[in-house]
């Protein structure tokens, strides 16, 4: 026989529990760069979320330095708003996102990258330049990677002139200048850029003419002239 509910008692009811979503599959992609990339000892897997919980992925790698992260939702990169955060720490990655819905449902993958120097002279000098005593010289060039790299300029392999030689480096961006060349600043400049995840030099030459060549003329024909080599 079953009980009788006491006067009062509300009816037993069953709650069904909310639908459980796939919520990510952790496929690691990892962009290799020299000794230093990021590795990542995590196999791929599904995590399973209660709707309406929080979800809070916790991706422990190995790296130095810390590395640019970027989060992918089926190939689309996700972008921080107020239910979801994206963070970076020295030995993890987190993925936190606030109250599941099946929207949130999908795979999810996490690339870590640092970036190997990248260096380029501008246009107007990378193919060389000539150049007469007395000109100003500026070979401006562009240094990147992650971690920004630190710049180093040498002229033929040698360390360059600090006493007459201005060096300018902000940023990705370097310069050298040199008021008024001499003859002896011909050669190949070089700059290179090192970080812990490798080296770049580019080179480009600069050739200096003295002045008198350069204003040099060939002489003109006139009919006296053509007399006088007959």
């Amino acid at each position: 026989m079953n009980p009788v509910p006491l006067p009062g008692t509300p009816p037993e009811t069953t709650v069904a529990p909310p639908l459980p979503i796939t919520l990510w599959s952790a496929n690691k992609q990892i962009k290799k760069s020299g000794s230093s990339a990021p590795t990542m000892d995590l196999e791929a897997q599904d995590v399973v979320v209660v709707e309406g919980e929080k979800l809070h992925l916790n991706i422990p790698y190995k790296a130095i330095p810390t590395p640019k992260m970027v989060w992918l939702k089926d190939s689309v990169e996700c972008k921080a708003e107020e239910r979801l955060s994206m963070t970076v720490e020295m030995n993890s990655a987190h993925l936190e996102l606030l109250k599941c819905t099946r929207a949130d449902a999908g795979s999810y993958t996490i690339t870590l990258e640092n970036k190997p120097p990248a260096v380029e002279f501008d246009d107007s000098v990378k193919n060389g330049l000539i150049l007469k005593a007395g000109d100003l010289l500026k070979l401006p060039a562009v240094v990147t990677g992650r971690p920004q790299p630190e710049v180093k300029w040498t002229k033929d392999e040698s360390e360059v002139d600090k006493e007459r030689m201005i060096i300018e480096t902000e940023g990705k961006n370097s310069l050298l200048l040199i008021k008024k060349v001499v003859r002896a600043d011909h050669g190949k400049y070089q700059i290179t850029g090192t970080n812990s995840s490798g080296s770049k030099t580019a080179e480009t030459r600069v050739d200096v003419m003295g002045e008198s060549y350069m204003t040099r003329t060939r002489p003109k024909c006139t009919k006296e002239s053509i007399l006088h080599m007959k």
